[in-house]
C-alpha cells in the first residue's frame, strides 16, 4: 500500500512474476498469426468495455488467460505463500523479520526487482518502522 504525491488515501500496488520462456510459439500452438490477432482484438474490445464499466476483473483474467496462467505459474504456491508473509512482517512494521525474508528472496530470485525496492526502503530506515507507521508509506515523487 502507498498514497501518491497530494492523495491521504492508500491504494494497492501490484507486481507481477512472469516467466515468459514458459510460452509455446505460435507455430508450436497451431493457431495461425491471423487468427490470433482476431481474438487478441475481440478480447481487448470486451475488456475495454468492462474497464470503462468498472466491471474489469483482473482476478479473473488471470484465472481465466491461459497464457497469463502459464507464465505466472512460479508466482503461486510456497513461494506465493512466503512472500505474503514477508509482506506482512512489512506492512505490520515487523521490519527486522521481514528484512530477512526479503534477504531471503534476494538470494532466491535476483531476477525480481520488488523484494529489493521493499528491502531498500527498510534499509534507509535501519529496518526500524516508524512510530507513525500505518503500513504504508508515502510516494513523494514520480
Amino acid at each position: 500500500m502507498v498514497t501518491v504525491k497530494g492523495s491521504k488515501t492508500p491504494m494497492g500496488l501490484y507486481t507481477v512474476d512472469l516467466d515468459i520462456s514458459k510460452l509455446k510459439t505460435e507455430r508450436e500452438t497451431n493457431i495461425r498469426k491471423s487468427r490470433r490477432k482476431i481474438i487478441h482484438n475481440k478480447q481487448k474490445k470486451k475488456n475495454r468495455k468492462l474497464a470503462i464499466n468498472g466491471m474489469f476483473n483482473t482476478e479473473a483474467l488471470f484465472k481465466e488467460d491461459k497464457d497469463l496462467a502459464i507464465i505466472t505459474a512460479n508466482a503461486r504456491g510456497e513461494y506465493r505463500d512466503r512472500w505474503e508473509l514477508a509482506l506482512k512482517d512489512y506492512k505490520d512494521g515487523n521490519w527486522s523479520q521481514a528484512k530477512t525474508k526479503f534477504e531471503n528472496f534476494m538470494e532466491e530470485r535476483p531476477d525480481i526487482g520488488t523484494s529489493a525496492v521493499v528491502y531498500n526502503y527498510m534499509k534507509a530506515r535501519g529496518f526500524q518502522a516508524p512510530d507513525d507507521w500505518a503500513g504504508f508509506r508515502a510516494l513523494t515523487s514520480k
